[in-house]
């Protein structure tokens, strides 16, 4: 699953978890970790000496991050996208002299905007619902869930497609009203209202219903989701979280957080002092593989997938963490660090 956030900034999930279909014939991994907890080191990340960060002069780097279950993509700042890990779908190649502002990766699938404000989306291949037909119109942010994503339109309305037989829970069903951040998962998809309240729909008849689709009262001003919570960030950088706690996926640390990202069994945010924290992890067979043990150093973006993390560091790198040190079946290549395109 994983998931979204909005620099624009992005997320997923069969829960965010991942659904290797039934269309290609490969094995699916179980909907549901183990019981069996393993506990995350409770080590905090040490923030390294003081160094100037880089400034954004004009020179080519990487602007923002989306973390899918098992692929990532990103955007650079002139434009182009860049994806990597799991490609048995073709959702690594976004469409060739495209350039883009927004970019969500999902589980078989890629959505962008690009310059135009239009929809593209890529990806699908054997695994295709109707979440590789995006609607025309002009759109300002995407974000992609398993089988399905959402966009903002340029008057704050919400748009959604694919969720296509079997895998239909009600997740395209948006409410109406004016939005200015989407978080997309497998079951389930949210809202944040230009007012700072949370809506959430989907969990629908035969859906993996923990009460994430039950978000609490209040106003806030980032919103991320995972395979059966979600997460919240307010105004004082608290986070508040509802839904599956069963693998401590909805207790992240008492601090305050400037950015939040959900995965499948496991959460990372970036701190008020610009440190990697994540939380979760205490069960199942994805426990052990890492993704709860970010790197040090200064970031200004996380994300979170199914075996695996990122993040978008100071001087504007993307380092990559989890995948069990590369022996998990399902490390295809997301823990690498991407190079820019020149």
């Amino acid at each position: 699953m994983i998931i979204t956030f909005f620099l624009l900034a992005c997320g997923e999930p069969e829960d965010v978890n991942i659904a290797i279909g039934p269309e290609t014939g490969e094995t699916e991994p179980s909907s549901e970790p183990s019981d069996t907890t393993t506990e995350p080191s409770s080590e905090p990340a040490e923030e390294p000496a003081d160094e100037p960060a880089a400034e954004p002069s004009g020179e080519l780097r990487w602007n923002t991050l989306s973390v899918g279950e098992t692929h990532n993509c990103a955007l650079q700042s002139d434009g182009q996208v860049y994806c990597w890990g799991y490609s048995a779908a073709n959702q690594l190649e976004p469409p060739p002299d495209t350039l883009f502002q927004d970019v969500s990766a999902g589980l078989w699938h890629s959505c962008g905007i690009d310059t135009q404000g239009a929809l593209q989306c890529w990806g699908c291949d054997g695994n295709d619902i109707g979440q590789c037909s995006p609607p025309s119109g002009t759109y300002t942010h995407v974000a992609s869930g398993q089988y399905h994503s959402c966009a903002l339109t340029t008057d704050g309305s919400i748009d959604c497609w694919g969720c296509g037989d079997p895998r239909n829970y009600d997740q395209c069903e948006a409410p109406s009203g004016t939005y200015t951040q989407l978080a997309i998962a497998g079951e389930h998809s949210c809202a944040l209202s230009s007012s700072g309240q949370i809506e959430c729909w989907g969990c629908g008849a035969g859906s993996d219903n923990w009460g994430q689709c039950s978000p609490p009262a209040g106003s806030y001003t980032q919103i991320s989701v995972g395979a059966a919570n979600g997460c919240a960030l307010d105004d004082q950088g608290d986070t508040t979280c509802w839904g599956r706690d069963h693998f401590s996926e909805s207790s992240p640390p008492e601090e305050t957080f400037s950015q939040i990202s959900l995965g499948h069994i496991h959460g990372c945010g970036v701190t008020s002092q610009g440190v990697l924290d994540c939380w979760g992890c205490n069960g199942g067979p994805e426990a052990t593989l890492g993704q709860c043990n970010p790197p040090e150093g200064s970031f200004i973006q996380s994300g979170s997938g199914t075996g695996h993390s990122c993040g978008l560091n100071e001087r504007y790198e993307i380092t990559c963490w989890g995948c069990g040190d590369g022996s998990w079946r399902w490390d295809i290549g997301q823990c690498d660090s991407p190079t820019l395109i020149e």
